[in-house]
C-alpha cells in the first residue's frame, strides 16, 4: 500500500525507506485489453490442463490476477510466419505474450477483458528462453516439451549443451 507522508513523499508500508518508485529501463506497466495480446510464438508448453485453468479462472474471478503477464510490442518488421498467423486471427493485437499464457487463458475464461501486464523490450531470440525459464520455475513442462525447447534453444543460439546450461542456470546433465 502506498501512502503520502506528512511531507508529501510517497512511502511504502513494506519498504518505509523507499520514498519514490524508480522507472525500470526497457519496461513499463499497464492494464491491457486481452484482445490486444497474441500468444508467444516460441511457447514451449503445448498442453494446458483444463482443470488447472478452470481452477485458476475461479481464483481470478475471486481476487484478480496477482502477477502481471509479460508482453512486448509486436515488431513492425521481421515478423515470423507463426506471428503472422496469430495476427490474421487477431488483427487488433498490439502485443505478443512473453510469459503468462496460463494467466491469460484463465483470465479469458473468467470473462475478464483486461489483464495487468509488464511491457518489456524483448528481442526475438529471447522469447523462447524467457518462456522456457518461466515454465521451468513455475509448472513443469512435460519431458518432450522440455527436450524440444532445449533443442530449439541450442539451434537458435548455436550453443553447446554446456553453453545452454550456463545460459539457463541448469546443470548440463539435467
Amino acid at each position: 500500500m502506498t501512502q503520502r507522508s506528512t511531507k508529501g513523499q510517497i512511502v511504502s508500508r513494506e519498504h518505509p525507506s523507499i520514498t519514490v518508485l524508480l522507472p525500470v529501463p526497457g519496461a513499463s506497466f499497464a492494464e491491457i485489453a486481452i484482445d490486444q495480446i497474441v500468444p508467444n510464438t516460441k511457447q514451449p508448453r503445448e498442453v494446458f490442463d483444463e482443470y488447472d485453468l478452470k481452477e485458476l479462472s475461479a481464483s481470478i474471478k475471486e481476487v484478480g490476477v496477482l502477477q502481471p503477464v509479460v508482453v512486448r510490442s509486436i515488431p513492425a518488421t521481421g515478423r515470423s510466419e507463426k506471428l503472422q498467423e496469430f495476427l490474421a486471427d487477431k488483427p487488433e493485437a498490439r502485443y505478443e505474450l512473453i510469459m503468462g499464457e496460463r494467466r491469460l487463458r484463465a483470465s479469458e475464461l473468467a470473462g475478464e477483458t483486461t489483464i495487468p501486464a509488464i511491457i518489456r523490450e524483448t528481442e526475438d531470440g529471447d522469447l523462447l528462453r524467457d518462456a522456457l525459464l518461466e515454465n521451468l520455475h513455475r509448472a513443469q513442462l512435460n519431458p518432450l516439451e522440455e527436450a524440444s525447447a532445449y533443442q530449439q534453444l541450442m539451434a537458435d543460439f548455436g550453443a553447446t549443451q554446456e553453453e545452454l546450461a550456463k545460459r539457463i542456470a541448469r546443470s548440463r546433465p539435467q
